[in-house]
């Protein structure tokens, strides 16, 4: 295929008020007064910002001073010669994604409108392009439409716009409108392949695997070919097969199968590689090529089984390939607020991260997008498997869809669109009606409500085998709380809680949990003081309550000073309160994450809120903050996904005179050979007051092993264990403190740490009398927030040959 390329810099725009543009002639002349240079893909205020006609929307309150730019009619202008050698072909105008309700324009010729952001427009222009001359490009955007945030009335939806930019409690409200994904113009000879549907099926042994490709083929005559199909991977030929095909005009569909003996599959990160094939069907006339399409697929099956101990529940333990895997997952929300531009780097900068982190499923959030195509493209590279919610969320004060006629009639255009566009990518697992839908009595909605129905049907028709389910959380029971907790077998897929419950309740609650699934919880921290000096002026910092302005455009409904007081005593100064809050969140999380790893199978899998953020948040959930520095909840989290996990069950970080815990081990897959664990416990000072060694012997994939239950009597005030396994270079610390609450972390005997960096490495030593307490590096490193004991080494791997290196730590 053909294309020329209108991804640019080259575009113009303009605003107006109304229809303007249309009285004025300028969506048909040349004339560029009032126009500012703008890019494609993109959303208009990135390029007001850009040309200073606003300011950084993220600094401070400043996106306020933006909210008439949603007011505004906007036109996109392009100025565009064709080769007159293209005349004779065919061109289509082709807009992978216009946000949102917008007219389309040639050399002043209307091609149509169209209204939502996720669905393709395209028109034939062959008839209205002037060959070997300059053509103007227009498309006139209307205001953005009113839609409901965060808290309103589901029912109330009209649109398929992104809510996320309405206002929601970890972004603020604004309002792209723009040409947010990729334009060009397809020339072909009148015979292309629009689509193709690649499915795949393996038998019981995973042995043997047969392709069925579906290709859609449009036509403007009738003729006949040969389609070529060649079956590629790692660009060696591994079946090929030619067919004739009659065409008929318009719309045309022609079957190709395909074995293949032995398929290398494609696995989820962390359990075998991620083996791509690629189809490549050229489409033959009078023996030459006319038209080519390729396309990457995997060989997988995925199923939800019956979790362990809900025999009447609905499934929840996911099976990959025959092998029943326990999620480590997260949950992903845009990466801006402001999506047009191409921002790959970001993308892959995150989703390396999940990578890195052992993820191997995250769940696209139903309130932000359906992602552009690079997402879906790294996660296939990277083995993470997509769990794809439908642009459907839950509103506070009533969470049930409209089920007007006309409105689902939209939105089943817009999920076949969403299907069949994402279909073929092999990490694709899971579609979801959409996120916390409802009932008024506190029920999650079920098939039975026509939205969520005439959604299982576009998968059922559309999607290549595809798991669905109508919403999340599902089931009997909505959230987790301690009452919840008595109900056993009644919480399937389960949400929240979303905050840090307290120095015992936080384990109590985890400790108690016996859901099937955790698809959506999380607990809040602040970002790292540098981080917050990015966008918020340092003489409004404190204090960090929601009477504080500032602090609450950047995540009021995460504030927690009044918890952050009872757990530390009394405080008063910022710096101090985002370190102790930043070691919060990741004490919490982590604890939440490995109690359900601990219950493996019977919970098929955890899913902390979030791990992105479009927006700077002062305090919020994420685990990676806006400008993609992993908090420390990330490096706790990343620690309780390793492939082997020994941890930790208590029921308090704090104690009296004597400590109980127990020590658990597991992995995600089979290990044939002996192993040993270890917990090791220490003082502040390095001095060690318990060393035991546990024979583990071989461990069975995806199970937990209790191995034995300790108490440690002290009168230390600070007791630091670490729990390990011969078989990772990975290990646990953990802190715990003597006395009520966590007071004592604030008054710390001061550390000494030397370090220096070498040959892509950093190496640190303490030559002091006390350990360094989460020690932490300002660049991009394998390791972070670790502990150094007195007289201890540690080295760690710098990702980036970087020399304006920062090395912070607790007591330092």
């Amino acid at each position: 295929m053909n294309k020329i390329n209108l991804n640019d810099r080259d575009w113009k725009l303009a605003w107006y008020n109304g229809e303007e543009w249309f009285i004025r002639n300028d969506y048909r002349n040349e004339r560029l007064l009032g126009f500012i240079p703008a890019q494609v893909p993109g959303v208009v205020q990135e390029d007001l910002l850009e040309q200073g006609f606003i300011e950084d929307l993220y600094y401070d309150m400043n996106s306020m001073k933006t909210e008439w730019v949603p007011q505004r009619n906007w036109l996109y202008k392009k100025f565009l010669d064709i080769d007159a050698s293209l005349k004779g072909k065919r061109l289509r105008l082709h807009y992978e994604g216009v946000d949102y309700s917008a007219k389309f324009y040639i050399n002043g010729i209307l091609l149509g409108q169209h209204e939502g952001m996720f669905e393709p427009v395209e028109f034939d222009i062959t008839e209205h392009v002037k060959y070997g001359e300059r053509n103007i490009i227009s498309v006139a955007i209307d205001e953005a439409p009113q839609e409901q945030c965060q808290i309103g009335y589901t029912s109330k939806v009209k649109t398929t716009k992104a809510r996320v930019n309405y206002w929601w409690d970890f972004a603020q409200r604004i309002i792209p409108l723009g040409i947010w994904d990729e334009a060009y113009i397809i020339v072909d000879d009148g015979v292309s392949i629009d689509n193709a549907r690649i499915l795949t099926e393996l038998n019981e042994s995973f042995k043997e695997g047969k392709i069925y490709t579906e290709l859609e083929i449009g036509s403007i005559r009738v003729t006949e070919i040969k389609a070529e199909i060649k079956i590629k991977i790692n660009d060696d030929v591994v079946a090929e097969k030619a067919l004739p095909v009659c065409l008929k005009k318009g719309f045309n569909t022609a079957n190709i199968y395909i074995d293949i003996y032995e398929p290398k599959l494609w696995w989820p990160n962390g359990y075998g590689e991620q083996s791509l094939y690629k189809l490549e069907v050229s489409l033959i006339e009078d023996n030459k090529q006319i038209y080519g399409h390729k396309e990457a697929f995997g060989f997988k099956t995925v199923k939800m089984l019956a979790n362990e101990g809900f025999e009447k529940a609905p499934n929840y333990k996911f099976n990959v390939n025959g092998k029943s895997i326990f999620i480590k997952g997260w949950n992903w929300v845009p990466i801006d607020l402001l999506y047009g531009r191409d921002k790959t780097e970001r993308y892959e900068h995150l989703l390396n991260l999940a990578k890195e982190a052992n993820v191997n499923l995250i769940r696209v959030w139903g309130g932000g997008l359906i992602e552009k195509d690079i997402f879906y493209k790294l996660c296939d590279k990277f083995g993470i498997m997509i769990w794809q919610e439908f642009n459907h969320s839950s509103s506070g004060i009533e969470n049930k869809p409209n089920d007007e006629k006309w409105y689902i009639d939209m939105f089943r255009q817009y999920a076949v669109a969403a299907v069949r566009k994402r279909r073929n990518h092999a990490s694709l697992a899971l579609w979801c009606g959409g996120n916390e839908l409802i009932s008024d009595s506190g029920m999650p909605l079920d098939n039975d409500i026509p939205m969520l129905a005439e959604f299982k049907k576009v998968v059922e028709e559309h999607g290549n085998n595809h798991l669905y389910l109508p919403t999340s959380p599902f089931g009997k029971v909505f959230g987790l709380n301690l009452d919840n907790t008595r109900r056993k077998g009644e919480l399937y897929d389960i949400h929240g809680p979303w905050a840090y419950q307290g120095v015992e309740l936080q384990y109590k609650l985890y400790n108690e949990n016996s859901c099937a699934l955790q698809s959506e919880f999380g607990v809040e921290g602040t970002v790292d003081y540098e981080t917050l000096k990015k966008f918020m002026p340092e003489d409004k910092m404190w204090p960090p309550t929601r009477e504080n302005r500032h602090w609450s455009h950047h995540g009021a409904w995460f504030i927690n000073y009044d918890m952050m007081c009872k757990t530390f005593g009394q405080l008063d100064d910022i710096k101090e309160y985002c370190k102790l809050s930043h070691y919060l969140q990741a004490e919490a999380l982590r604890y939440a994450v490995e109690a359900n790893r601990r219950r493996t199978l019977q919970c098929g899998g955890t899913l902390p809120w979030q791990f992105n953020e479009p927006f700077p948040n002062g305090v919020g959930t994420a685990s990676i903050n806006y400008y993609g520095i992993p908090k420390m909840s990330y490096y706790y989290v990343k620690k309780a996904y390793a492939p082997v996990n020994v941890s930790l069950k208590y029921s308090s970080q704090s104690f009296k005179d004597k400590l109980d815990f127990e020590v658990w081990v597991n992995s995600s897959n089979d290990i044939v050979r002996e192993s040993e664990s270890y917990v090791k416990i220490y003082s502040l000072r390095g001095q060690k007051l318990y060393d035991k060694k546990y024979n583990v012997g071989c461990l069975e994939a995806e199970k937990a092993i209790r191995l034995s239950s300790e108490s440690i009597t002290t009168d230390e005030k600070i007791l630091i264990i670490r729990v390990s396994s011969t078989l990772s270079q990975e290990y646990n610390e953990y802190i715990f403190v003597k006395g009520e609450d966590l007071s004592t972390l604030r008054n710390l005997e001061g550390a000494t740490l030397q370090y220096e960096k070498h040959k892509g490495k950093i190496k640190f030593f303490n030559p002091g009398e006390y350990a360094a307490l989460f020690v932490y590096v300002n660049k991009a490193v394998d390791d972070n927030y670790f502990i150094i004991l007195p007289k201890e080494q540690k080295e760690i791997i710098l990702k980036d040959d970087i020399d304006d290196i920062r090395v912070e730590y607790f007591n330092k």
